[in-house]
């Protein structure tokens, strides 16, 4: 991965701040795209680092479904309905919001709810093909360290997990 550091300058009343520092890293052939950016910690903390993963998911074609860590990620702006699982332990851990509830309990099976659990801190949201893992806060690292091996596992083990039912029923159309 080809690995772009780039210092942005804060707009209006901000600037007084200076600028802040955007990392990122795009694979070879443009599949893959990681990016983390500082915000504002409590008070006298360092920033809180949320890092990025994009990806895509060649043939498929799903409705928008949000799983965001509860307490992390708010999903009050996030389209659609909250669904709820029987898994008590996901439901403590994640809220899930959807325009297709069948789509998301289709999708988060079993294997998928205990991915989620086994990758705790990391957020999905996915359209389409497109997907968008987050992590945000401290980590094993520590604050102000973006957190791309946490997303990358997880890439490496969502793809595997999603169920053939799912890549038959939410197929893309042909030329998609």
């Amino acid at each position: 991965m080809t690995h772009i550091s780039q210092n942005v300058a804060l707009p209006g009343a901000l600037s007084a701040l200076g600028g802040m520092t955007l990392d990122g890293y795009v694979s070879a052939d443009g599949s893959l795209f990681a990016y983390s950016m500082p915000s504002a910690g409590p008070r006298n903390q360092p920033p809180i680092v949320t890092s990025t993963l994009g990806f895509s998911v060649a043939g498929l074609n799903l409705p928008y479904i949000g799983v965001g860590r509860k307490g992390v990620v708010n999903l009050a702006l996030v389209p659609g309905e909250q669904i709820q699982f029987e898994s008590i332990d996901f439901d403590n851990r994640f809220a899930v919001k959807t325009t297709d509830r069948r789509a998301a309990v289709m999708l988060i099976d079993e294997g998928m709810m205990q991915w989620f659990l086994d990758c705790d801190r990391v957020s999905l949201t996915i359209k389409g093909h497109g997907f968008s893992a987050t992590v945000q806060g401290s980590g094993p690292r520590g604050n102000g360290v973006p957190d791309f091996d946490l997303l990358l596992r997880f890439q490496e083990g969502f793809l595997p997990r999603v169920p053939e039912q799912v890549r038959s029923e939410f197929a893309a159309p042909p030329g998609q």
